[in-house]
C-alpha cells in the first residue's frame, strides 16, 4: 500500500473542550461506482465518530436537517469551496470533510479535506493509494484518523510499543512512523490501527486505543515465516560453526605458546648454566671452539622456538578472540523452534562401526 500525507498550515488550534461538530459530506465518485463512494463516506462518518470527541454529521442526517429547499439545493455544491461556508452555517457546524475516491490505472486514490467552515480554509488533506479494492476500508479509516489528528493534540496519550524484533517498520494508521525498537511516542487520542512488518515476518497488526494522559504498553510478539526460520537456522549454524572452530584453533595456539613458553624457558636456563660451566672463550678465528660449538647451536635453536612461540601464541589469541565475537555476536541458533510447524521431521547422518546410518529427529 502506497501512502502520501500532506497537513495545511494554520489547523485550529482551539482544545476541544466541547464536542466539535464535524459533518461527512459524501466523497465524489472519480472513476468508480457511485455507491462505493457513499459506502466509503459512511466509513469516514464511523471513523470520526469513534474517536470520542466529536458530534459527526453524515449525509442522510444532512438531509434531515436540511428543511428549506434552498438548503437542499446547496447540497449540490459539496466539491465548490465557495458555498462550504453555507453549508456549515445552515448546519450549524464548524468543520465539514469532502473528497473523492477515485481510480487511475489499477490503483484506488482516496482524497479527503477538512475545512473551517467559518473562514473556508482547508485545514488539513489527506490522500491513500492502494491497489486492492479491499484495502479501501482500512486505507479510508486510517486517513480520516489522520485528517484531524491536529485536533486532537490535547486529547494525546502515550504509546509504548514493546517488539520482539528489531528492524521492523512500525505503521499507525497506514503511516509508516519508524522501525523497533521504536522509543515512547505521544499519540492522538481515541482509536489506531497498529501494523508492524518486517521481511521473512507474518504483518502484526492490532487495533489500540489511545486515552488522554494515560501510557499504553503493547506487546508485540511477530511470528516468522518457515522459509525465515530455515534460512536463519543455516545461517546460525554457519556462524555457530565459524566460532568455535576460530575458538579451538585459538585455544591450541594459546595453548602451544603457553606451554612452549614455559619448555623453551626450562632450556634456556639449562643453556645458561653450561655455558657458565663450560667457560668457552674464542679461538683464533673469533669463534667459539669445541662444546662451545655447540652451546652457540643450542643458544640460536632457543631464539628461533622463541620466535615460533610468540608468533602462535599472537595468532591463537588473535583466534579466540575472532571466536568469541563470532560466538556473541552471530544469531542464536533454535531461538525460531518454536514457530516450527509440527511434525516436522529432521534428517541427519550418525556414523556407526559399519559406517554411517541415516537417523531423524520428528518434533510435534
Amino acid at each position: 500500500m502506497l501512502v502520501a500525507a500532506g497537513l495545511v498550515s494554520g489547523a485550529p488550534a482551539k482544545a476541544l473542550a466541547e464536542r466539535t461538530k464535524l459533518a461527512v459530506l459524501d466523497l465524489e465518485d472519480k472513476g468508480v461506482e457511485g455507491q462505493l463512494a457513499k459506502n466509503l463516506s459512511d466509513v469516514v462518518t464511523a471513523a470520526l465518530g469513534r474517536l470520542g470527541v466529536f458530534d459527526v454529521l453524515s449525509r442522510a442526517d444532512i438531509q434531515r436537517a436540511m428543511v428549506f429547499e434552498t438548503q437542499k439545493q446547496m447540497l449540490g455544491c459539496e466539491s465548490q469551496t465557495s458555498c462550504l461556508a453555507e453549508i456549515g452555517g445552515a448546519l450549524g457546524v464548524a468543520l465539514l470533510v469532502t473528497g473523492s475516491v477515485g481510480k487511475v490505472g489499477a490503483n484506488y486514490i482516496i482524497n479527503l479535506a477538512l475545512t473551517d467552515s467559518s473562514t473556508v480554509t482547508v485545514v488539513a488533506r489527506e490522500q491513500r493509494e492502494v491497489t486492492r479494492a479491499e484495502e479501501l476500508t482500512a486505507a479510508v479509516e486510517g486517513a480520516s484518523r489522520f485528517l484531524v489528528r491536529s485536533l486532537l493534540a490535547g486529547q494525546q496519550g502515550d504509546l509504548v510499543l514493546m517488539a520482539s524484533e528489531s528492524a521492523a517498520d512500525v505503521e499507525i494508521d497506514g503511516h509508516i512512523v519508524g522501525v523497533t525498537p521504536w522509543p515512547r511516542q505521544a499519540l492522538a487520542g481515541g482509536p489506531h490501527t497498529l501494523r508492524l512488518s518486517k521481511a521473512g515476518f507474518v504483518t502484526w497488526a492490532k487495533d489500540i486505543e489511545i486515552k488522554k494522559g494515560e501510557p499504553l504498553v503493547v506487546e508485540a510478539k511477530m511470528v516468522p515465516s518457515l522459509e525465515f526460520i530455515g534460512a536463519y537456522d543455516q545461517r546460525a549454524r554457519t556462524w555457530r560453526i565459524l566460532a568455535l572452530s576460530a575458538g579451538g584453533l585459538g585455544l591450541a595456539g594459546v595453548g602451544f605458546g603457553v606451554g612452549g613458553w614455559l619448555w623453551n624457558g626450562g632450556r634456556a636456563s639449562t643453556y645458561d648454566k653450561d655455558l657458565a660451566a663450560a667457560n668457552c672463550q674464542a679461538g683464533a678465528s673469533g669463534l667459539p671452539m669445541g662444546d662451545c660449538a655447540a652451546l652457540k647451536s643450542r643458544h640460536d635453536g632457543i631464539k628461533r622456538f622463541d620466535t615460533i612461540v610468540q608468533v602462535v601464541g599472537f595468532v591463537g589469541l588473535a583466534a579466540l578472540a575472532a571466536g568469541t565475537y563470532l560466538f556473541v555476536q552471530g544469531p542464536t541458533p533454535g531461538i525460531y523452534d518454536q514457530y516450527k510447524a509440527a511434525g516436522s521431521v529432521t534428517v541427519g547422518f550418525v556414523p556407526t562401526r559399519h559406517g554411517a546410518a541415516v537417523a531423524g529427529v520428528a518434533t510435534f
